[in-house]
């Protein structure tokens, strides 16, 4: 029942359902989210891959779809997995649909990192969109608490880039996360929350 009527719902109906979707109550819905994420997926495809100019900022608009459909909102580990499938039955690109499904990873230290280039990129942005918010938020880990897995999100980007042998500067990736964001009361300056957010990776490092 699910699979048909995900099968036969049109992906820009999802998209228009991610704006009732609150990623996190001060920075707005998950369609904002994945706003964020396409703009910055086209500065990585610039800094890192320019073949995936066309096909990176759309997989970023597109891979969290599925959080709306009737299938992951029963099974929601399914999530990024049905994303894949879905695009890919809906005729998008292989490349696209491909890092739609690999964008969670790595969900931690035992899973691989995404195997193709633009699921690795993917991935990126969407763990830098998070961890800047977070930082500027405040919303920072401290002892065991660690409500939105930043030290795990930090981590999977950390191994993303020496695992595909990246070269980015960390500086302009927060940079470009924190200006994706509009009208947010932040409760730290931009200039304290890149310092801990540096300070944060480096400790994972």
């Amino acid at each position: 029942f699910f699979w048909e009527a995900d099968t036969a719902a049109e992906v820009d109906v999802w998209l228009a359902k991610l704006d009732n979707v609150t990623f996190l109550a001060p920075l707005g819905s998950m369609g904002a989210k994945t706003r964020r994420i396409e703009a910055l997926c086209g500065h990585l495809a610039a800094m890192a891959e320019p073949a995936l100019a066309a096909d990176l900022p759309r997989a970023g608009r597109l891979c969290k779809a599925d959080l709306v459909s009737e299938m992951v909102y029963e099974f929601d580990s399914l999530q990024g997995v049905m994303g894949g499938i879905y695009l890919q039955r809906k005729g998008f690109s292989e490349t696209i649909a491909t890092a739609a499904a690999e964008h969670y990873l790595p969900a931690g230290p035992d899973t691989p990192v995404p195997a193709s280039r633009a699921g690795a990129l993917l991935s990126i942005a969407d763990k830098m969109d998070t961890l800047c918010g977070c930082f500027g938020l405040n919303m920072i880990p401290t002892g065991g608490a660690d409500q939105y897995a930043l030290r795990r999100q930090a981590l999977g980007v950390i191994r993303i880039v020496i695992e595909h042998g990246l070269r980015l500067d960390l500086d302009e990736l927060i940079s470009l996360g924190f200006a994706g964001y509009q009208g947010v009361t932040w409760k730290l300056s931009r200039e304290e929350a890149t310092a801990k957010l540096k300070e944060f990776f480096g400790q994972r490092l």
